[in-house]
């Protein structure tokens, strides 16, 4: 829960937030396809931590 008291009610497979990022991003590589953008910006910074969960 954020500091406005919220969150998702609904259990999806991606949450909003990571939506959001992951938007981002695309536009960060727009030449990247969806499933090559997670592995950018994976090896762009060793400090992320996994998307595996």
């Amino acid at each position: 829960m954020g500091e406005s008291g919220r969150a998702e009610k609904r259990r999806r497979l991606l949450s909003a937030r990571f939506t959001v990022y992951f938007v981002l991003a695309m536009c960060l590589f727009p030449q990247a396809d969806y499933l090559e953008v997670p592995r950018l910006l994976k090896t762009s910074d060793p400090g992320l931590r996994s998307w595996s969960g």
